[in-house]
């Protein structure tokens, strides 16, 4: 190749470069000469020899450099001035922000929409500066040098048409020092929620998708819910965000927006040295902290809401300034057909971590400005947070309603019903049903009618459970009082349901569930297909005690169909089928 160029005698020289000729052949005498060192960062082989692919980075290099000022733009030759940008840019190793050399995150857009932006997205190469540490053969010290990037663009060739977000970039091969990237992509789901309609999280809503995300669906619970939706006319996505709890990282509101909670750094620390605090009022019942939708897997990362939120139309999306996680919100309608909410109090306090003290640029004066806060916990404090929660779910504050909570979520033990209508837990209603399981059993012991060994170890399960479901009636009595009285006090109607859940035991960093037995978390809603008022909830791995709740639901609640999915190494996890899902 043959290029021109201005030496330090301010003449122009023009040099003829072909492979397998020295590198020293063509460098100055001068230390000081620029162009010497970006003959320095492409020769990348040891050998001190010019070959085809060092030689084709310098061409591109200098290509590059001939275009970046207006005045002497692409005239081949290259002027001091673009030999010094270019130098400088090798040396801070910042090559990817000169003009014709940008690296795909500064020019790919971060949503494209696929087939339309396919034939924009062209393979290219761009070139990549990095430091190359400690002394070489001759003893020179630390060097700079030149790599060529394959952009590859075929990943997405095959891609089905719709929206897709280009997350990050993967290394996929690094041959003859070459590398090679391509995209991470997550495909849009683009929202079909039926507005006010489909608000309430109860029967009355009509549910046509029902989104999961690939790490949080077993190939299990993928075909028993794709069975479902055949029958009762809804369909199944899975999503590629990364985070299985998709319920607790955002908030669907009436207009069909999503409230993605706020993961500030600030907020994090905030919520991590206020937490302990926080679950005090739970009076040591359960542990379990908040905060997963803020958690991310490593500093390189974001957070689980953040990447949830990749997989959502840009138009669907509300960054919040709130701390809400979905399972600690209900959405309802009242009983004037109002979209409202019911949200576990502990809400409050974590949104205070979040919302307090933004102002405040120094950390140290605004970490002592949220303590003080939370220590106080002053009522204005308290109505400023209800305020920003109502206005980010688009309601009147009237119209959410907080009650006190014993475990981390309260979709775990409180659900919508009706329009108007919330179930309760009832552990006094799940003991005597499990006392009059017993009874059964004792007869048909009597008649020897079964196999006794296997009556006697169910007995033997039902016996400690009952004893943990008494421990857990006397703990959480006052707080499911309090949370009762305040619901019907908003004019909801209260149902009570059988109640066979054990949680944490509220001892720290110790999960000690034996009996992972959920009905209160679930899915509900009225099929437009047939016209079924359905159910979707857990399994409790126990055919007997499953079929018995399935009469109760249908005879007591109304529900034309009951379904138990097979979620029980969710439910060990601490959360259930709603908890995995999205409903629109």
């Amino acid at each position: 190749m043959s290029f021109s160029y201005y030496d330090k005698d301010n003449n122009i020289k023009r040099l003829n470069i072909e492979v397998g000729k020295e590198w020293s052949s063509y460098k100055e005498k001068d230390e000081n000469s620029l162009m010497n060192s970006v003959f320095d960062a492409v020769d990348q082989n040891p050998d001190g020899k010019v070959d085809k692919e060092e030689l084709n980075i310098l061409q591109k290099l200098l290509k590059i450099a001939d275009s970046q000022i207006d005045k002497f733009k692409n005239n081949n030759i290259i002027e001091k001035d673009e030999l010094e940008i270019l130098f400088n840019k090798i040396n801070t190793q910042d090559l990817e922000s000169l003009e014709h050399n940008h690296n795909p995150s500064q020019i790919t857009p971060k949503i494209i929409n696929i087939p339309d932006d396919i034939s924009k997205l062209k393979n290219y190469t761009y070139l990549s500066t990095y430091k190359v540490f400690g002394e070489d053969e001759e003893g020179n010290d630390d060097k700079i040098k030149v790599e060529k990037v394959i952009v590859d663009y075929s990943s997405l060739k095959n891609l089905e048409a719709g929206k897709y977000h280009i997350d990050s970039w993967k290394q996929v091969a690094n041959n003859d020092d070459i590398l090679t990237i391509i995209p991470v992509f997550r495909k849009i789901s683009e929202s079909n929620q039926d507005g006010t309609q489909n608000w309430s999280e109860g029967i009355n809503r009509n549910i046509s998708k029902i989104q999961f995300d690939k790490t949080g669906c077993s190939k299990k619970l993928f075909e028993f819910m794709k069975k479902v939706g055949e029958e009762q006319g809804f369909t199944i996505e899975l999503l590629d965000g990364s985070e299985g709890w998709i319920e607790d990282c955002g908030v669907v509101r009436f207009d069909k927006k999503q409230v993605i909670p706020n993961c500030d750094l600030n907020f994090v620390m905030s919520m991590y040295d206020n937490e302990n605090k926080i679950i005090n009022s739970r009076k040591k019942i359960s542990y379990n902290k908040q905060g997963s939708a803020a958690q991310k897997e490593n500093t390189d990362k974001a957070a689980n809401a953040i990447r949830y939120s990749h997989v959502l139309s840009l138009d669907d999306i509300i960054q919040g300034k709130t701390y809400l996680e979905g399972g600690n919100v209900l959405n309802t309608l009242t009983k004037n057909g109002e979209p409202g909410a019911i949200i576990g109090e502990e809400s409050i306090k974590y949104t205070m971590c979040a919302i307090l003290g933004l102002d405040i640029e120094d950390a140290c004066e605004r970490e002592d400005y949220i303590k003080q806060a939370l220590k106080d916990y002053s009522e204005d404090n308290i109505n400023k947070v209800k305020r920003a929660i109502a206005e980010e779910l688009g309601i009147k504050e009237e119209n959410v309603t907080y009650i006190p909570q014993f475990d981390f979520h309260i979709d775990m033990h409180y659900r919508p019903l009706n329009d108007g209508q919330v179930a309760v837990p009832d552990y006094e209603a799940g003991i005597n049903i499990l006392k009059k399981f017993i009874q059964d059993i004792d007869k048909k012991l009597e008649l020897n009618t079964e196999q006794s060994s296997n009556l006697e170890a169910k007995k033997e399960e039902y016996s400690k459970l009952i004893v943990k479901l008494e421990d857990m009636k006397t703990k959480t009595a006052e707080i499911s009082l309090e949370a009762e009285n305040e619901l019907q006090k908003q004019g909801y109607e209260i149902v009570k349901i059988p109640c066979f859940t054990d949680i944490d035991r509220g001892i720290p960093f110790e999960k000690t569930v034996e009996n992972a037995i959920n009905y209160m978390n679930g899915i509900c809603g009225t099929s437009a297909k047939t016209g079924d008022k359905f159910y979707i909830t857990n399994t409790s791995g126990d055919e007997a005690l499953d079929a018995y709740m399935e009469n109760y639901f249908k005879e007591v609640v109304g529900f034309d169909k009951v379904y138990f999915a097979p979620t029980k190494k969710y439910l060990e996890s601490l959360g259930g089928i709603d908890c995995l899902t999205k409903e629109f």
